[in-house]
Formats: C-alpha cells, structure tokens, sequence
C-alpha cells in the first residue's frame, strides 16, 4: 500500500475519528469524527470535503448504503441511530431509540 494523496479537513477535526466508511458508487468518504460530535462527508474524486453532519452524539458506526442514498450512523453518547437521506443530510429521515423506541 503506498499514499497516493492526502485531503486536508479545513477547520480541522477535533479528537479521534473511529470510523471510516468508503463508497464506490459516489466516490464518498464518510469519517465518524467523536471530538466534532460530526460525520465529515468528503468527495474522493475532488479530493476536499464537501459536507459536515452536525448535531451527532459520539458517532461510533457508519453504514452506507449507495442506493437508495442513505446513511446509518450509531451514536455511542444517547444510544440512537440516525438514518440521512440523499445529499441533504443535515437532519435525520428516521431515529432508532436503542433505549427506547423507533421515531
């Protein structure tokens, strides 16, 4: 394996990042950032980042799923899970309730 490029985060990242989750289908990069409290979304192809998901709770877990455009992230701090839809993530489709219920 060998480096090929690197991507600078403007505004950096703050503290670990536990996650990293990788589509083909839209050459996206999806980074779990637990310091930020955010999922940093960045474009591959264009080598920068292209969207901050705010509002998150630790973010431990991605999951990706190119169709139909969604994005799973579990959160370590209030036990949900929130499903983003499309390009426009900045609020959840669905919240999973680990502790509770399904809203």
């Amino acid at each position: 394996m060998k480096l090929v490029r690197t991507i600078p985060f403007v505004g950096g990242s703050k503290g670990a990042s536990t996650t990293w989750r990788w589509t083909l289908v839209r050459q996206r990069l999806f980074v779990a950032s637990l310091g930020n409290n955010t999922v940093e979304v960045v474009d591959l192809h264009a080598s920068q980042r292209v969207q901050t998901i705010r509002g998150l709770h630790e973010p431990q877990g991605i999951l990706s799923v190119p169709l139909p455009n969604r994005i799973y992230v579990a959160n370590g701090g209030d036990g949900k899970a929130y499903d983003f839809r499309g390009a426009h993530r900045s609020a959840p489709l669905h919240t999973i309730d680990f502790f509770g219920r399904r809203r």
